[in-house]
């Protein structure tokens, strides 16, 4: 059996992207659409800006 705190810990693992379609800038934290979508339909090496972030 896994313990609780082993079972969060792979739930979130799981549910963050690993593999990203875009340049991650230093603010973005993997919780913008873009990342949530795990693509970008616009330019792929874009820098994403804090708005885009949030």
């Amino acid at each position: 059996m896994f313990s609780p705190l082993e079972t969060l810990k792979a739930v979130y693992l799981t549910r963050r992207p690993f593999m990203l379609n875009h340049k991650i800038n230093i603010a973005c934290d993997c919780r913008c659409k873009y990342c949530n979508s795990w693509q970008i339909k616009e330019d792929p090496t874009k820098l994403l800006t804090l708005d885009e972030i949030r």
